[in-house]
């Protein structure tokens, strides 16, 4: 018996060249009956040439836990980047707009 949960998503609009993307993988394998299964699982995130691999541990309650703790703090911070990026654009377009008035 396997159990394979996974998920893929490209990151780009369509259109731009490269291809990024977010992913991850949830198996449950028992080597064909030969072994008690073993849950396994990673999350990548690749753009351009470079990849991410995290692994996600989830054998122990206390590997489980932190895992979404893991998981949680992913969240938050892309959250973040997301308001900080608004903010950093805003700044930028207001000081391009400054020198170009000093010119």
């Amino acid at each position: 018996m396997e159990v394979l949960l996974g998920r893929k998503k490209f990151l780009n609009h369509t259109g731009y060249h490269s291809v990024a993307c977010i992913g991850y993988s949830l198996t449950l394998d028992d080597n064909n009956g030969r072994t008690v299964p073993y849950p396994d699982g990673t999350m990548y995130i690749t753009d351009c040439s470079r990849t991410i691999t995290l692994e996600l541990d989830i054998v122990t309650k206390k590997q489980l836990k932190n895992t979404l703790h893991k998981l949680n703090v992913i969240i938050a911070v892309a959250e973040q980047a997301k308001l900080d990026a608004v903010k950093i654009n805003k700044l930028y377009k207001k000081e391009k707009k400054k020198r170009k008035k000093n010119e």
